[in-house]
């Protein structure tokens, strides 16, 4: 588990080559710093700069030893906090380590001469900040009134297409969530009158290149997840149907998302979710496989 504490203020920018264009953050002390941790463990750190405005600047240094997975996750939480905390419009980042310029696009930066830029999108501040995670996934769908999909609210029908953006996210394939709500309802007449169907959330998937596979029926779900690395399940509970993403980790239990609104690091097994959410009749999973 990924978790950021606050340490004592470091000049991280004076001790780095500031491109031209970040010259509007010199000589000014960082508004929030942080160490980020991996099972208490210190693997990086990042640095929070803002302009005075709208825009903040997000520097990090990550330690060698670490895989790519873990890299992307790292400064998933570190552009987060800073989204939770100081609520910018544009985020910017710059990095020497080459290995950060395959994590920037992963977390929506897209790269603008020798830095990166993030637009925060609208939908990030219509609902509340409790309704992310620390690494920004999704997981209080009962606060999301204000957010349309299809003809109706996504507190109401859309756990699919939560899952499907949180499903991405974990992928390194994250899109905003205008763009997911949006073009899943998109494909359906009935303006989501019956909920997200699970044949079209497994095809839009696919679209996006993410290589999800089905499973159908508690037996050969509990199989495909227990070799997966990551997925979604649609299950029958006493309200009716929902959805929800998942991750696996390292002992082979699963981290789940939405699953209980607002719950974070909701750690389970497989074997315990299943008999304690997913009761009903009906079980049927999305999921990646493990490489």
């Amino acid at each position: 588990m990924i978790l950021l504490r606050k340490v004592t203020s470091e000049e991280m920018l004076r001790a780095q080559r500031m491109p031209a264009k970040l010259l509007i953050f010199s000589n000014r002390e960082p508004v929030r710093t942080l160490a980020v941790l991996e099972n208490q463990r210190q693997i990086g750190r990042a640095s929070f700069y803002s302009d005075g405005r709208d825009n903040v600047l997000i520097v990090t240094e990550f330690i060698e030893d670490i895989d790519a997975e873990l890299l992307h996750h790292g400064f998933a939480v570190a552009a987060n906090d800073a989204i939770r905390s100081l609520h910018p419009a544009m985020l910017y980042s710059y990095s020497h380590d080459d290995r950060m310029k395959t994590v920037f696009p992963r977390n929506l930066f897209y790269p603008k001469g020798t830095i990166y830029k993030r637009s925060v999108e609208p939908w990030r501040y219509q609902i509340p900040d409790s309704c992310f995670d620390r690494e920004g996934f999704l997981i209080n769908q009962g606060q999301m009134t204000s957010l349309p999909f299809g003809w109706f609210s996504t507190r109401d029908k859309g756990c699919g297409w939560i899952a499907a953006y949180n499903i991405l996210k974990l992928n390194g394939k994250e899109q905003t969530m205008e763009e997911t709500a949006r073009g899943l309802s998109r494909l359906d007449p009935s303006g989501e009158l019956f909920g997200e169907n699970y044949f079209k959330l497994f095809f839009y998937l696919r679209r996006r290149d993410l290589p999800v596979k089905a499973a159908i029926g508690r037996r050969a779900v509990r199989r495909a997840m227990a070799g997966s690395r990551n997925g979604i399940l649609l299950y029958s509970q006493k309200r009716g149907s929902h959805y929800c993403s998942y991750r696996i980790r390292h002992d082979g239990s699963i981290y789940v998302f939405n699953a209980v609104y607002g719950k974070n690091h909701h750690r389970i097994t497989i074997d315990e979710f299943l008999s304690t959410y997913a009761k009903g009749i009906k079980v049927m999973l999305l999921y990646v496989e493990r490489s």
